[in-house]
């Protein structure tokens, strides 16, 4: 498991593997076999087996973005879709980290 700090957004995000479902599904009290790709629990994220695995991983970074926003920010200034350029940048970030770990 790697444990992501984002210091500017005061939060962390843990980022499971292939074969860390386990961990994920005790730290975030869901089934082993709740999802067969990808899975996002608030800051938490597992990826597994897909196709194509670097996209999954922006998939899911995406989520977290939006919970990164929505938790986080609160987004008490416009909505999501009024801030696409600081959401393209943490999908951007976090997107990044999650491929170093898992791929």
């Amino acid at each position: 498991m790697k444990k992501l700090k984002i210091d500017i957004f005061d939060c962390t995000i843990y980022i499971y593997k292939k074969e860390e479902r386990a961990r994920f599904a005790k730290d975030y009290q869901t089934g082993v076999e709740t999802a067969s790709f990808a899975e996002v629990r608030g800051n938490g994220v597992w990826i597994g087996d897909h196709t194509n695995r670097v996209g999954m991983c922006y998939h899911e970074a995406t989520h977290l973005a939006d919970w990164i926003m929505e938790e986080r920010l609160e987004m008490t200034q416009g909505s999501l879709s009024s801030n696409t350029e600081l959401r393209a940048y943490i999908i951007e970030y976090v997107g990044n980290e999650i491929v170093d770990y898992v791929i």
